[in-house]
């Protein structure tokens, strides 16, 4: 995981959106811009979708995916893992409630937790 820079500005708008939002905000991260995308979940309480065509032109720039867990832990649920797993990149887990992050890596399959 030595590989990803985490810009803290990008952290700290994902955190304040998020804190401020009571459905799951969702998005991707390239080195220059943050991109947030809408959730077009049914259920946006508890999950997220996330139309493809929003970051196809851009997605071999993308260094993460990130969305936020508004009740719970930051920790990864099944399916964030397997999308990760699938899209081949890695994940960024802000919880609403915990105030803190996970950062999901699908090469390594492993995980760091940390807060700002």
């Amino acid at each position: 995981m030595k590989d990803i820079n985490f810009n803290t500005v990008f952290l700290s708008n994902i955190s304040k959106v998020a804190n401020c939002c009571d459905f799951e905000i969702c998005g991707a991260v390239t080195s220059e811009k943050l991109y947030f995308f809408k959730n077009s979940s049914k259920n946006p309480k508890e999950t997220f979708v996330v139309n493809p065509a929003e970051y196809a032109d851009f997605y071999s720039n993308i260094n993460f995916f990130f969305h936020s867990h508004c009740e719970g832990s930051a920790i990864p649920s099944g399916a964030d893992i397997a999308i990760a797993d699938e899209l081949l990149r890695p994940f960024l887990i802000y919880s609403s409630q915990d105030k803190n992050f996970s950062f999901y890596n699908p090469k390594s399959q492993k995980s760091i937790y940390f807060s700002l």
